[in-house]
């Protein structure tokens, strides 16, 4: 079953007194249900909505990871997936992964609460290809665990950055990625 999206706008012309936050996620319940439209439970406020007919009455609406298609017409995308949870978009990060160039494996993709990375953030587990565990933070969260101490040398490569200007020395592999092998 594919996330329930309920706009903030409907959602504050029915609810005025509900506070909202842009991206913000609310859990509902399913009331009772009808042939095209059901009545879900959000806040205490029954409200009409329409969902997909797979759910059925005293159902939980809940997110689910979802995998998003990088657009064919850029190609350094090209093939490449991007994890979503709720409005959020999630980074791999060579913190957490050996090699974050390896492919997506094609087990279940699952989000928990992880209390003890960055004082507590929601992550996406699953696996790569290989069978070794992936994890994905939040791409607000992304690029907090790297290490400050500058990548030797013998590590780096010289590389033009822009015109005109002297080559400089930058990492040889990234350490985090929002778009994923498929």
């Amino acid at each position: 079953m594919q996330p329930i999206a309920v706009t903030a706008q409907l959602l504050r012309a029915q609810l005025p007194d509900l506070p909202l936050r842009e991206g913000a996620t609310l859990l509902a319940r399913v009331a009772s249900r009808g042939e095209s439209n059901a009545v879900i439970v959000l806040a205490g406020i029954p409200l009409t909505a329409q969902v997909p007919p797979e759910v059925q009455a005293g159902a939980t609406l809940r997110l689910k990871v979802q995998e998003i298609t990088a657009d064919g017409k850029v190609a350094a995308d090209k093939g490449k997936i991007a994890l979503r949870y709720g409005p959020l978009i999630y980074n791999v990060e060579s913190a957490d992964n050996q090699d974050i160039n390896k492919s997506i494996g094609k087990g279940p993709l699952k989000a928990e609460f992880d209390k003890g990375l960055l004082h507590g953030v929601m992550v996406i587990r699953g696996s790569w290809a290989d069978g070794s565990p992936l994890i994905a933070v939040p791409n607000y969260a992304r690029m907090n665990r790297v290490p400050t101490t500058e990548t030797p040398e013998s590590e780096q490569v010289l590389q033009p950055t822009r015109p005109n200007e002297p080559p400089q020395y930058i990492s040889k592999a990234p350490v985090s990625t929002v778009w994923i092998n498929r």
